[in-house]
């Protein structure tokens, strides 16, 4: 279902002109908005996110 998501994505981006990334998913909602890093340590809970670099 997600690949189809992309699939149309892609397609669509190309027709406007512009790209498109394919990111791995891999700990994408756990990675820290200011730095990036999956640190478990960022998220004090599931609302409050606190970047430890």
């Amino acid at each position: 279902m997600f690949r189809q998501l992309y699939v149309l994505h892609a397609y669509k981006a190309e027709t406007e002109g512009t790209g498109s990334t394919e990111v791995d998913p891999a700990y994408t909602s756990k990675r820290c908005l200011n730095c990036g890093t999956p640190l478990d340590e960022n998220y004090t809970s599931q609302a409050n996110i606190c970047c430890q670099i």
